[in-house]
């Protein structure tokens, strides 16, 4: 009882005896989990909140507990040895920070819900470091972002995340962003993904700037290069190759499988994405209609006797991630000796690169890509045009002095 009170003198309690009655009614124990661990005997510890007969449990990381040691009258341990204490230490800290919480309610006249507490208690330092404020905000705006753009987010916060274990708002400055990239370029990322890293980074730091959050930057001082990236294809003849070693089916099932995910996108020009969700349902006579996450418009591709051969082969409920199905397909490479860099995307380029090869209109190979705008597909009229341009050098040979024409 007396370490109670000296928390609660830490952290006074405002309003009337009638407000706080009103304004905090929410209760809150900890409370032993019911599954022992055989190799110890100890149990893991929840904390459970209770508000207007509803309720929340909150698993206590990182903390395990001897039952026998446990006293559910005083919420603590009976501390003998040093591990016990510190586990109390733990505890006193979790009530701290629930009183802080109490608090910041009653002085706001607001009622705390156990879901209102439980939200609070998860990021409660979403004020004090980025990484916590940046969960909060990409949770929330999941169910209205698409998911790949979910997906990015996510993965940039991962990222931040395993470089460090905290980002105080007030350390935030033209070091970190120069420190955040040498980090990156170890990683191997390349300038375009350090450049979209930041720039989804500088976002979130724009949405804290609103909530009154301070940084000690100004965030139009960071600038961002933007790099044109070579885009890879294969040329028709490649494809051939590839499609005969696939006919063969001498490959790992593994690699065998991601050759044909490849290849498939080289006869559709569709997106990993709309590989990884596609299924033979998507097949309607002779041709494949599907949704475009991306730019949120139906597609519809004519279906080749190659795409529709590939597409009988390939086991499309077999989900794994986009870097397994990488890593099978540069294993495929590899056992076929096929030396120039192939991924999925370039599957995409190599489908339209190879269609302009063949004389294609480009209006629709717009229609085909899915793209929105006519400048986007431009680029592969470009592509094929510079292959055209060698032709001059056929010219020169001819030229030459002593070339017997």
């Amino acid at each position: 009882m007396e370490r109670k009170l000296k928390i609660q003198e830490r952290y006074p309690v405002y309003g009337t005896k009638l407000a706080r009655k009103k304004v905090r009614p929410m209760n809150y124990r900890f409370k032993l989990h019911n599954h022992v661990r055989k190799t110890d005997g100890k149990v893991k510890l929840n904390l459970f909140v209770t508000h207007s007969g509803k309720s929340e449990t909150i698993p206590i990381s990182n903390v395990l507990i001897n039952p026998n040691k446990w006293n559910k009258k005083k919420q603590r341990l009976n501390a003998r040895v040093s591990e016990d204490i510190d586990v109390n230490a733990v505890l006193d800290q979790i009530e701290e920070k629930i009183l802080q919480i109490k608090n910041k309610y009653a002085i706001d006249n607001s009622i705390l819900t156990a879901e209102k507490f439980v939200e609070e208690y998860l990021y409660f330092n979403a004020n004090i470091d980025f990484l916590v404020f940046m969960d909060v905000q990409v949770e929330r705006e999941k169910d209205f972002l698409k998911k790949a753009t979910y997906l990015y987010y996510f993965n940039v916060l991962k990222k931040l995340k395993n470089w460090k274990k905290e980002i105080i708002f007030k350390e935030i400055n033209d070091v970190f962003f120069e420190d955040y990239t040498a980090y990156c370029k170890s990683l191997g990322n390349q300038t375009n993904t350090i450049s979209r890293n930041i720039r989804a980074i500088k976002k979130y730091l724009k949405k804290a700037l609103k909530k009154g959050i301070k940084i000690n930057i100004d965030l139009e001082d960071v600038k961002t290069k933007q790099i044109n990236s070579t885009r890879n294809d294969l040329s028709i003849s490649e494809v051939r190759l590839l499609l005969q070693e696939f006919y063969k089916n001498q490959l790992p099932f593994r690699a065998q499988q991601s050759l044909g995910l490849f290849l498939f996108s080289c006869f559709t020009g569709l997106r990993w994405n709309e590989l990884n969700n596609f299924s033979l349902d998507n097949i309607y006579k002779k041709y494949i209609v599907i949704w475009q996450e991306k730019t949120e418009n139906p597609l519809r591709i004519p279906l080749t006797l190659e795409a529709s051969d590939i597409a009988e082969a390939i086991d499309w409920n077999r989900k794994i991630s986009y870097q397994c199905w990488l890593k099978y397909l540069k294993e495929a490479a590899l056992l076929l000796g096929f030396n120039k860099k192939i991924s999925f995307h370039v599957g995409r380029h190599t489908f339209a690169t190879n269609y302009m090869r063949t004389n294609g209109n480009v209006v629709k190979l717009m229609v085909l890509l899915g793209h929105k705008k006519i400048s986007t597909t431009q680029i592969y009229v470009h592509m094929t045009g510079m292959e055209q341009d060698d032709h001059i050098h056929k010219l020169s040979n001819l030229y030459a002095i002593g070339s017997g024409l």
